[in-house]
């Protein structure tokens, strides 16, 4: 169906420029040399989305930064003036920019004491990442453990939003583009703490690889923080669903309309819905969860609501 759609897109483009010759060779010399510059707008988008919304290519690419980006570099902020990334930056978390920030700050609280609380002291010389990090929402929170020393990396797949952390945050904070494929360019056991949250609930195929990739990272004393939607997530995004109706996020409504249960997701393991990086959803079985992670990590403790209505996952590499 992918492939018949495709073609369908392409041949309407060589329709249009009144191509007679053999389309399949011309649709191999379109795509090496004039594709940027006589494919139709429309179709073009077409294509982008369908691309972007299936699963087996979504998880090979993702758009670059806009050549067109106006984002100034600004000069380093004085401690506590933090930026606020455009609203596009903010991934759905806050309506407006006073909750955003609070959102932020109060989880990067809930992952430095959990972090502490198994042995991360967050001394000078230790390092962390936040794996998913968008515009910096919560990595912001942690400027006082960077000016003291602390080594504090952020990443993700939105290249512009990762632009605009590199020209705002950076310093104290660092940042890159990471690829949608299980690699981190980091050599063994190079982190003391790690947390990613949400992450997981956008994947499915390569989780495994990558918790054998975080695992991979960091040291045998570190820690790793992972947030999901599991059993602990289904009443709050049910009451989720009824309170808010067709407002209510997209894993609320999911959950209510197929009436989603602790048994449902104990019998199948995790459950996906949608497609593409941002809007694929997973939720998981505690127990299938536990047994996925245990090929790379012990569980130290499972936190019910840690991210909103998230559970969160407490983990130390084997």
């Amino acid at each position: 169906m992918l492939d018949i759609k495709i073609k369908s897109i392409f041949n309407r483009i060589l329709n249009k420029n009144n191509r007679n010759q053999d389309k399949n060779l011309l649709i191999g010399k379109f795509i090496r040399n004039r594709s940027t510059r006589e494919v139709n707008k429309n179709a073009a988008i077409e294509l982008e989305a369908l691309l972007l919304h299936t699963d087996c290519i979504a998880g090979l690419y993702y758009p670059t930064v806009d050549e067109n980006q106006d984002y100034l570099v600004c000069d380093e902020s004085p401690k506590g003036k933090l930026p606020v990334p455009p609203q596009k930056f903010w991934h759905w978390y806050g309506l407006n920019e006073e909750s955003y920030l609070k959102g932020g700050k109060a989880l990067a609280q809930i992952y430095r004491e959990s972090a502490k609380k198994h042995g991360i002291s967050f001394q000078h010389g230790q390092k962390m990442l936040d794996f998913g990090c968008s515009g910096g929402r919560v990595l912001r929170w942690f400027e006082e453990e960077a000016s003291k020393g602390v080594e504090c990396w952020g990443c993700d797949i939105d290249a512009a939003a990762i632009d605009w952390t590199q020209k705002n945050l950076m310093p104290p904070f660092k940042f890159f583009v990471n690829s949608t494929a299980p690699h981190l360019p980091f050599r063994d056991d190079y982190f003391d703490f790690i947390y990613a949250g949400s992450f997981f609930t956008h994947i499915k195929d390569m989780a495994t690889m990558w918790l054998l990739e975080l695992a991979r990272c960091i040291n045998k004393d570190g820690v790793g923080i992972i947030t999901i939607v599991d059993e602990g997530s289904l009443e709050k995004l049910r009451n989720l669903s009824k309170k808010q109706g067709d407002n209510a996020p997209r894993g609320a409504q999911f959950i209510a309309e197929n009436n989603i249960t602790r048994e449902t997701l104990q019998n199948q393991g995790f459950i996906t819905r949608d497609s593409s990086p941002w809007w694929l959803g997973t939720l998981y079985s505690r127990d299938f969860f536990i047994r996925r992670a245990s090929v790379a990590f012990d569980v130290l403790e499972v936190r019910d609501n840690m991210n909103v209505y998230q559970s969160g996952y407490v983990l130390r590499p084997k």
